[in-house]
């Protein structure tokens, strides 16, 4: 595999992550029922629909093909899938508590690609970029988690 191509597979991993993180925070958002911490949620979609976006020009100019994104099914959607966990969706704390696991799963893949020797200025740009609004998640993630009165 020539180095061009090792970073767009790293792309594709994360716009796979990405992926499956919007399609959670949309589904975590329809069944929370504080107002606030569900447009908390619908925003985070939001934003992970823009990285998608954004990850798959890059790929593109890096002369690779993004997936396909109703192929992808991540570890978060398949839970959604899942009654029991829907369930386990009305306690706020526990719900948090994965979102914090996953963020930081998310934050990982990012580093892997700023490691990569090969990365050119562009794709460091939009990693970077949005590595920075994961860690701001992360942060509010963090904060909630630790005391769930102050979600948002």
């Amino acid at each position: 595999m020539n180095k061009k191509s090792e970073v767009v597979s790293t792309l594709n991993n994360l716009l796979e992550k990405n992926c499956d993180s919007k399609r959670g925070y949309q589904k975590i958002a329809e069944d929370v029922d504080q107002p606030t911490l569900k447009g908390w949620l619908m925003s985070l979609a939001e934003q992970r629909e823009n990285f998608k976006k954004s990850i798959k020009e890059e790929i593109r100019f890096l002369g690779g093909e993004p997936i396909i994104s109703r192929q992808v099914s991540g570890p978060i959607q398949e839970a959604f899938e899942n009654s029991e966990i829907l369930f386990i969706l009305n306690n706020v704390d526990i719900t948090l508590t994965n979102c914090l696991k996953y963020e930081l799963q998310i934050l990982d893949e990012y580093s892997k690609i700023l490691r990569q020797q090969t990365v050119l200025p562009s794709t460091i740009n939009l990693v970077i970029g949005q590595q920075e609004n994961v860690k701001v998640a992360l942060s509010d993630l963090k904060v909630m988690v630790t005391d769930p009165s102050l979600s948002l």
